[in-house]
């Protein structure tokens, strides 16, 4: 099959003037910058300076390159594909047939920068942004080492593509992984069965003792009580008198800063949300652009709302370096002044995660604390996805199947990848995912973003 890789080590040797345990790394690249000189995509002084950079930096020649702007990640990968005899693929273009990725495998698509792509004449091709030994024994591993064969991206695609993929395996890990690993450590549980167990044996115990001795219990209670609040004003001040005695300041003297290279300096992820904020990207990617810190070891990842089309075109139009990612977040958080005003309690909005429920005093806590416990709010924020290719204006109403007014929409959009969507409220009893509705003029529509 044309473009496919080779699977004898003569075939690679002949391509690097290497084995195939070694055809990966700095040779690797150097074949490719010596085809990027070749097609005028990269100078030598530019080669020169990133060759003199890396080993100062600690960073790879590829890394090195790219993030020091010298040239645009795709024209790299471009470049290594030519080098290994493959195909190039944009995933953003062709993308991933779903039914070959494994969430198991998850994990693996993000370290190894690897993932199935398609079949293709019944062979299947893993898009990936270099072919090493590690990458053959994977690919070995999970479909035999004659079944499948490479194609070369970006990392960049890569990291776009899984992500939409596994968007919602993601948000579940994020908020669910320590109650799925062990639920005993997690927050949803403030007290554990036997804690329970236990606290109504003390709450028996005390409920006789108040029966049999009522004042020989409550001064017992009054002197435990009395205990407590002595210890713990005791515990405070010994707190705050050792605090006081010493330096939490750590001094770093110029000495110490000046012997550091830049190859002991860790990677840093600069995140920058951004929304609407079309003119400003400009100036503050310049000034990113300007840090006094190794390009190679900076990751600057530009957080921009999946609405905010004009933020997203000015950042693209920039051609930043590699250094820079754009991650669109489609906006399912209520947004203040759009979502919800001063009107809305915190239930009706979905950003009980926001607040503490246990601690502290505010005005409205009482109302607040026995909607959640005792009930639940008359309406609710909820997804929505709407059955058209129009963007729904804000303000919508929302109708049921019997016609039936039951909210209105707050915001919409257009998602690449979604759709038309957006947020509304709606009675609590229409609130069930997947519930057909009708908006505005005659509109149809479906509760929740996943139904």
């Amino acid at each position: 099959m044309a473009h496919a890789v080779k699977r004898s080590v003569d075939d690679t040797s002949e391509l690097l003037g290497l084995p195939r345990e070694r055809s990966s790394g700095e040779r690797l690249h150097l074949e490719v910058a010596k085809l990027l000189l070749e097609k005028r995509l990269l100078s030598l002084t530019g080669l020169a300076v990133a060759m003199r950079q890396a080993p100062e930096w600690g960073s790879g020649l590829a890394q090195t390159i790219i993030s020091s702007g010298q040239v645009r990640p795709i024209d790299y990968y471009r470049a290594v594909a030519e080098v290994y005899g493959v195909r190039f693929v944009d995933l953003k273009a062709e993308p991933i047939d779903e039914a070959l990725v494994d969430v198991k495998d998850r994990a693996d698509y993000a370290e190894r920068h690897l993932v199935p792509w398609r079949k293709i004449d019944g062979r299947l091709l893993i898009a990936t942004t270099e072919i090493s030994a590690e990458h053959f024994n994977w690919g070995d591993a999970r479909f035999g080492a004659d079944n499948y064969d490479f194609v070369i991206t970006s990392p960049f695609d890569i990291l776009w593509e899984t992500q939409k993929l596994f968007r919602d395996w993601d948000s579940f890990l994020a908020r669910e992984a320590l109650f799925s690993w062990k639920p005993e450590h997690s927050a949803k549980f403030t007290v554990t069965r036997p804690q329970t167990v236990t606290l109504w044996a003390m709450l028996g115990l005390l409920a006789v003792a108040l029966v049999l001795a009522p004042m020989p219990t409550l001064v017992t209670l009054m002197s435990v009580f009395t205990t407590i609040y002595t210890l713990t004003f005791v515990f405070k001040f010994v707190l705050t008198f050792v605090g006081a005695s010493r330096k939490a300041d750590m001094e770093i003297s110029p000495e110490a800063v000046a012997a550091l290279g830049d190859a002991d300096l860790p990677v840093y992820s600069v995140l920058v949300p951004m929304y609407k904020e079309a003119e400003v990207l400009p100036l503050l990617t310049r000034a990113l652009k300007g840090l006094d810190y190794p390009a190679s070891k900076l990751e600057v990842k530009l957080v921009l709302e999946e609405d905010d089309l004009e933020t997203i075109d000015a950042a693209k139009a920039l051609k930043l370096p590699g250094t820079f990612e754009i991650l669109r977040v489609e906006a399912g958080i209520a947004r203040f002044g759009v979502d919800m005003d001063e009107t809305n309690v915190v239930p009706e909005t979905n950003l009980d995660d926001a607040v503490s429920f246990t601690k502290g005093c505010y005005v409205g806590q009482e109302i607040i604390v026995r909607i959640k416990h005792r009930g639940h709010p008359a309406k609710k924020l909820t997804g929505l996805r709407f059955e058209t290719d129009q963007q729904i204006e804000p303000g919508a109403i929302i109708r049921s199947q019997e016609n039936q007014e039951i909210g209105r929409v707050t915001s919409a959009v257009i998602s690449p990848r979604s759709g038309s969507i957006g947020l509304g409220y709606v009675r609590y009893e229409y609130l069930a995912d997947g519930t057909h509705v009708v908006v505005g003029d005659g509109i149809d529509a479906i509760v929740g973003m996943n139904g």
